[in-house]
């Protein structure tokens, strides 16, 4: 393009006007005073999320310092509905525990759930009276986890257990091991001891405690009658260690003395499925059965679990086979079996059916297919992962 006297022209820029300032700067001490203002209003919120997401009291110090920030300002102690009690042995005894109670019980008003927790190298530790005198301070307490595995008898489990007056759910999970088991005497000594003054409705054995833990929490719970009110309840533990009786007499009784279950989940081998009776749990609306091992035993277990009942109420089943091998046609065989089972009358309700068996569901389903129950495909899990999974802040 031709160069003209225009495009030529040296262009000129305007410089802009300085802005003038239309208020001084603040001096430093100003703004200093401004940022310690807004630190200070910080501050509170900083101790909320320290008050309500503390992690654990571990020592001495920790528990001294939860305190002071809590009458420092109490307003917080009606977030606090979480305390996780799990004694650090690097940091010394932890004598500090028999006070815990005292101190906490009065100022946490509406915790509703309470954790205690230990590992099983720690060494032995005993509850000291005052700690059992305070625990029933914790009125809103609904909810206890415990995995507290350094203590030398489960009495002091079903001591916690008793004094806390509204607990409504029992998880007792971990590593949890006890020296010495409970003779009968003892066992029923223990229960008049420590009579349960609550209503409980949910009651986990998780997965990975001893089948004597199991065994002398369900006969506790059987003896104080905590069974009548029991509507959840979750036995993850492998009994198998025990005599046929005691397996027949304390798992299978728990289950068929808690007639107002509505929800019950059982993670056993096949052996141990044939001690379970659920011809009393007429209200139950979920069903939810984990096993491993050899599928001809698993569906002789489970087809006699289901034959003789009759359940109403039930709305959802789940079965977790945890099959090694691929399923044949004796295995598609089976679970034509169990379709005509609950297919029939007695489980008029069922609406939804799952099993971890990848195959042609309406083929293999037909029946409860042409009845409108959903059926659907899980994961094969075990069960340690799957309670891992469920249970992760317990």
């Amino acid at each position: 393009m031709a160069r003209t006297k225009a495009t030529a022209r040296k262009t000129k820029t305007k410089p802009l006007p300085k802005r003038a300032l239309k208020s001084t700067p603040l001096p430093l001490e100003v703004c200093e005073r401004i940022i310690d203002f807004v630190a200070l209003a910080l501050h509170p919120l900083r101790l909320y999320h320290i008050v309500c997401r503390f992690d654990k009291i571990q020592s001495a110090e920790d528990l001294s310092t939860y305190v002071a920030m809590l009458r420092k300002y109490p307003i917080f102690t009606r977030y606090a509905h979480d305390l996780h009690i799990a004694p650090d042995w690097d940091a010394g005894e932890p004598t500090w525990l028999s006070a815990l109670p005292m101190r906490l019980g009065i100022q946490l008003r509406n915790v509703k759930c309470l954790t205690m927790s230990s590992r099983p190298s720690d060494p032995i530790h005993d509850f000291h009276p005052r700690f059992y005198l305070g625990l029933p301070l914790f009125l809103s307490v609904t909810e206890l986890h415990y995995a507290f595995a350094s203590q030398s008898s489960h009495k002091h489990l079903l001591r916690v257990a008793s004094l806390l007056p509204n607990l409504q759910k029992l998880h007792v999970g971990g590593t949890v091991t006890w020296p010495d088991a409970p003779s009968a005497i003892d066992a029923v000594k223990m229960m008049r001891m420590y009579p349960a003054k609550h209503h409980l409705k949910h009651v986990v054995l998780g997965h990975g405690i001893e089948s004597r833990v199991s065994a002398s929490t369900a006969d506790w719970l059987r003896a104080v009658n905590a069974t009548a009110t029991l509507e959840n309840l979750e036995l993850w533990g492998s009994p198998s260690v025990m005599s046929n009786h005691d397996r027949r007499s304390t798992l299978g009784g728990l289950v068929a003395d808690s007639v107002k279950l509505e929800s019950l989940t059982l993670c056993f081998n096949p052996t141990d499925l044939n001690f379970i009776d659920l011809q009393n749990n007429q209200t139950l609306r979920e069903l939810e059965i984990m096993t491993d091992g050899a599928f001809a035993d698993i569906l002789a277990s489970v087809v006699r679990l289901l034959s003789d009942i009759t359940l109403p109420h039930l709305r959802d089943l789940t079965i977790r086979f945890n099959l090694l091998d691929d399923p044949d046609e004796t295995t598609r065989q089976g679970l034509q079996l169990i379709d005509s089972l609950l297919s029939s009358a007695r489980f008029c309700r069922l609406k939804q059916v799952s099993i971890d068996i990848d195959e042609d569901l309406g083929m293999t389903f037909p029946r409860l297919s042409s009845a409108m129950v959903k059926v659907c495909v899980v994961d094969s899990e075990d069960a340690s992962v799957l309670y891992a999974r469920r249970h992760a802040q317990s």
